[in-house]
């Protein structure tokens, strides 16, 4: 990372830091973003099998605007649905074509990505092939425990209607005192900034 892009990162982390916006997570919220983690989105492969129907089983990559091509009713919404609620669409687009009206939709693979920066060993993209905690992320990256502030660790979330969410977890008490972490489910491309610690020159 450059000075330059370094330099305009902290200022806009030391700017997220004082954001009125930053809560810790319970238990509710956590259910409903683990519930939204296991939403399919671009990148990710699904297997399709019609067991009456195997002409229109197969597998199928979800392009970036979030669609599938699927045999005889053309494109699909995939991203944004679990994949039981993508098996109700289907039984709905195939009702007149096919006589049992069975489904099963799973997922082959998926890319679960996430950045990380700040006092971390490796800055930048993470990936994984299943969704992440706060604590397997910073620990992927290299979490720095002499020089992170692991108290005020900030995730970034960007919504769909483009609404930033900004939400503090303490790491340290899992980490130093291996306390039970607060629930959290990351989403694909949150962002995890991990603060230094203020030292006196």
């Amino acid at each position: 990372m450059s000075v330059t892009m370094a330099l305009a990162a902290t200022a806009f982390f030391a700017g997220c830091a004082s954001h009125p916006e930053i809560t810790n997570f319970d238990q509710q919220a956590f259910n409903k973003d683990r519930a939204a983690s296991l939403e399919l989105h671009d990148g990710d492969s699904v297997r399709i099998d019609f067991p009456g129907a195997a002409k229109f089983s197969g597998t199928q990559t979800i392009r970036r605007d979030g669609k599938i091509t699927m045999p005889s009713v053309g494109e699909i919404q995939a991203a944004g649905l679990t994949p039981h609620e993508l098996e109700k669409d289907l039984l709905k687009d195939y009702d007149t074509l096919v006589v049992d009206k069975e489904v099963t939709v799973s997922v082959v693979s998926s890319i679960f990505m996430i950045y990380v920066t700040g006092a971390v060993g490796h800055s930048g993209k993470l990936t994984s092939d299943r969704p992440l905690t706060p604590l397997e992320a910073l620990l992927e990256a290299g979490v720095d425990v002499q020089n992170a502030d692991l108290k005020h660790v900030t995730v970034i979330r960007t919504s769909e209607n483009g609404d930033t969410q900004r939400f503090k977890l303490n790491v340290n008490k899992v980490l130093k005192h291996g306390e039970r972490p607060d629930p959290f489910a990351l989403k694909p491309l949150d962002i995890i900034y991990v603060p230094q610690k203020f030292q006196w020159l």
